[in-house]
C-alpha cells in the first residue's frame, strides 16, 4: 500500500476542497455511513448529565468534543451525506422500537398476558 502525506502547502481554500471531498467518499457508501454513525455514538455527543469523578467528566468532555467536531465538519462540508446519516438512523430507531414491540407482543401471547387496550400517551 502506497500512502502520500497531503501538501502542507494548500491554500485554505484546497484544504477544505479536500476535505469536502474525503467526506464526500465516506458518506457517499451506506457503510461508511454506519461506521461514522458509530464514531458519533462513541463519541457520546447526544449524552448529557455528569459523571462521578472529575477525570471521567473531563474524559467524557473531550470525547464529546471529538465528536462535536466530526459533526460540524460533516455539516459543513458533506451536508447531503448528514442528512442521509440522520435518516438511516431514523429508520434504524423505527426498526428498532418495531422489534421491540413484536418482542412485548411475543412475550405476552407466551404468558397469555392480553395486550393493553388503551392508549398510554393519553
Amino acid at each position: 500500500m502506497h500512502v502520500q502525506a497531503d501538501n502542507p502547502l494548500l491554500t485554505p481554500e484546497q484544504a477544505d476542497a479536500k476535505d469536502r471531498d474525503a467526506l464526500d467518499w465516506v458518506v457517499g457508501d451506506a457503510r461508511g455511513r454506519r461506521v461514522l454513525r458509530a464514531v458519533l455514538r462513541w463519541a457520546g455527543i447526544e449524552e448529557t448529565g455528569a459523571t462521578e469523578g472529575i477525570e471521567r467528566m473531563a474524559f467524557d468532555a473531550g470525547r464529546r468534543m471529538v465528536g462535536g467536531m466530526l459533526r460540524a465538519q460533516l455539516r459543513k462540508h458533506a451536508p447531503e451525506g448528514w442528512v442521509a446519516m440522520e435518516a438511516e438512523h431514523v429508520q434504524e430507531l423505527a426498526l428498532q422500537v418495531a422489534h421491540e414491540a413484536r418482542e412485548e407482543e411475543r412475550k405476552r401471547a407466551a404468558q397469555g398476558t392480553p395486550a393493553p387496550t388503551e392508549d398510554p400517551f393519553r
